[in-house]
């Protein structure tokens, strides 16, 4: 494995790491097939929005962007519209979607679906054994107002491990309705990424001149804790750390795709790799973000990263 420290690039030996310790990427072809699957299955509600008080929309004109961990998407928001959603197997369980927001303090979910909070959850919604749930913006003023921030997670139900929905890959998904893209977060949910947690932050969010600033972690912040109830007191910790977590609202760039991998390529020019040469390192988890072009084209700010651990990720 090659490692770049920022100054050069030096090789480690991964031979003798388990299996089991590293995070399996799949890969975005797979998902995007995956996603496109779930989402006919619920197009005559998405076309028919009207018929449940949303802004109705075609999801065969959008296209799929994937967007990795540790970087940060924008999207327009809209009074009425959609802005999340998840698509999920009914296996082992529910999925179940909830949503955090920080101004008003209220949690919303499959039961509590509306109250102190920006959105308006859609309740439960099963259809060929998958389950769609989704977050309509609803018009409370404070939306425009700069540092209202908002949290969405995911909890198993009745304390389902997060671990045990990894196979069946549920979609974690982020609006764009004026561009028409689909944005798919990367929510990692192996065991070695999130252990025997319940419940999952995956990012944050904060409202801007009428948009949606939203950071995914390169770490989602994990815990005990299920919806309705949140009866676990480190859920609200958790809650309020991914809050504060949130970066601040980038402004998009405005160089074209062609400049920026111009720029990457005399960056890359310019670091000196050492050959036959090997580095001791401490245990630690090291995270390689692998995206596509259009994951390129929004950030080039860290290509690998590491973290204090004792376990090797890939």
């Amino acid at each position: 494995m090659l490692s770049y420290d920022g100054v050069e690039i030096s090789s480690i030996d991964i031979n003798d790491v388990k299996e089991e310790d590293l995070v399996n990427v799949g890969s975005q072809e797979q998902t995007f097939d995956y996603v496109q699957e779930k989402l006919n299955i619920f197009k005559h509600i998405f076309v028919h929005g009207q018929n449940y008080s949303f802004q109705p929309f075609n999801p065969d004109e959008y296209k799929l962007n994937f967007v990795n961990q540790g970087d940060q998407v924008v999207v327009p928001v809209e009074i009425g519209s959609i802005v999340f959603c998840i698509l999920a197997s009914m296996y082992p369980t529910y999925y179940d979607f909830n949503m955090y927001d920080n101004c008003l303090g209220g949690k919303i979910n499959f039961s509590d679906k509306g109250g102190k909070n920006v959105f308006q959850h859609s309740g439960d919604r099963v259809e060929n054994q998958t389950l769609l749930h989704y977050f309509k913006l609803t018009s409370v003023p404070e939306v425009g107002k700069a540092g209202h921030r908002i949290a969405p997670f995911i909890t198993g139900y009745r304390c389902t491990p997060l671990k045990r929905f990894h196979e069946h890959s549920p979609a974690n998904l982020l609006f764009d309705h004026k561009k028409k893209i689909i944005h798919i977060i990367q929510f990692p949910i192996d065991e070695a990424s999130v252990g025997d947690a319940t419940l999952g932050i995956p990012g944050a969010g904060e409202f801007k001149d009428g948009f949606l600033y939203f950071d995914v972690f390169n770490n989602p912040e994990t815990c005990m804790g299920d919806a309705p109830s949140y009866k676990q007191p480190e859920t609200d910790e958790k809650l309020k750390m991914a809050i504060q977590r949130f970066s601040y609202c980038r402004e998009e760039s405005s160089n074209s795709p062609k400049d920026l991998l111009n720029q990457i390529t005399m960056e890359v020019d310019e670091v000196k790799i050492k050959e036959n040469e090997r580095c001791e390192v401490e245990p630690h988890i090291l995270l390689v973000e692998i995206g596509n072009v259009k994951g390129i084209q929004t950030n080039f700010a860290k290509l690998f990263s590491f973290k204090s651990a004792s376990m090797c990720m890939w």
